[in-house]
Order: structure tokens, then sequence, then C-alpha cells
């Protein structure tokens, strides 16, 4: 059984990658209609919030 925060963190993770996956579809798709700056700033957001959900991972791996 996983503990709380390994899934914590794969939940942070994977929203993250949602977040990078809807400004994507921004930029090539169209389907989302994000303004440029919008599109950009919801990329950033997911790769810091995928990095914070990693590094919760890898710290409660360590203890």
């Amino acid at each position: 059984m996983k503990c709380t925060v390994c899934r914590r963190g794969e939940l942070f993770y994977l929203f993250g990658w949602g977040l990078m996956v809807t400004a994507f579809n921004s930029f090539t798709v169209g389907c989302v209609e994000l303004s440029t700056t919008g599109a950009y700033s919801l990329l950033i957001a997911g790769v810091v919030v995928m990095i914070y959900g990693a590094y919760i991972k890898s710290k409660a791996k360590e203890g």
C-alpha cells in the first residue's frame, strides 16, 4: 500500500502534466482559447507543479 505522501506527490505531478497539456493544446490545436501570456503562464506553472510533485515523491522515498 502506498504512503499518502507518495500519492500526494503523484497527484501534484499529474496535475502539473494536465496544466502543460492544456497549454500545449492552446498553442497547437486551439481547442482551449487562452491568450499567449496565459498559455505561457500555464505552461510554466505546469512545469513548477510537476517539479514540486517529483520533489515530494523523492523526499518520501528517502524517509
